[in-house]
């Protein structure tokens, strides 16, 4: 039997062991395929083991949606810093956390030395965990020289 984990820094209201088995069972149940909607088809029953993971109660499910959808929209607002036809936009809006999570302007980011660095630091961490991800594909080689050769830079800059 496989040994099932979280990430870290997810919370989930359910043990991970007890989640991985059972969305195995869903998975097998399924011809191997797996979708949130079955998911939450069969955590919807009390009995079920993945029951207590979601918000049974519509009116504060609704709520706890309505601040996914917020989070979509901020991460979709995207702005363009030069009039020029080809410029590239950027996203408006970047997460960060200090005192709280919360987001910030990008330019506020980059104009402040230890914001910048948190941003840069957790998209090297995302880089990295994106490599190991897909480590196997050889295709991917060059791709993963970069990285490495940013990480070195970054290391001796520190």
């Amino acid at each position: 039997m496989p040994k099932y984990t979280k990430k870290p820094h997810v919370n989930i209201k359910v043990r991970a062991q007890v989640a991985g088995e059972r969305l195995e069972k869903i998975r097998l149940t399924h011809a191997g395929r797996l979708t949130p909607e079955m998911v939450v088809k069969d955590a919807k029953p009390k009995k079920s083991p993945l029951h207590c993971a979601f918000e049974w109660d519509d009116s504060k499910a609704a709520a706890g949606y309505r601040i996914v959808q917020a989070r979509d929209l901020i991460r979709a607002i995207i702005v363009v810093t030069d009039e020029a036809p080809d410029a590239t936009p950027v996203r408006a809006f970047v997460h960060i956390e200090d005192d709280e999570r919360h987001y910030t302007s990008v330019q506020h980011v980059m104009s402040d030395k230890q914001l910048r660095t948190q941003v840069v630091n957790r998209a090297l961490k995302e880089l990295t965990d994106w490599q190991k991800r897909y480590e196997e594909l050889k295709e991917l080689a060059v791709v993963f020289a970069a990285i490495k050769k940013v990480k070195r830079r970054k290391g001796k800059a520190a």
